[in-house]
């Protein structure tokens, strides 16, 4: 089962600036969105629990 704090494409910490501080900000609002097809990459039971990481969404868009 996943967390809150692991990226649901390589399971490893997603450094979520909102679930770690609880501010309303993050590194992911300056990285210019999430593309849909990694979202969809993502696997129907753990879509919606946890951020994808800044690592994965980089990997993917080079």
């Amino acid at each position: 089962m996943m967390n809150k704090q692991q990226c649901p494409v390589c399971g490893e910490q997603n450094n979520c600036g909102l679930e770690e501080s609880k501010l309303k900000n993050c590194w992911c609002f300056h990285i210019g969105g999430i593309p849909q097809t990694l979202l969809e990459l993502i696997p129907q039971e753990n879509r919606g629990k946890s951020c994808v990481c800044e690592r994965c969404i980089r990997k993917y868009n080079k």
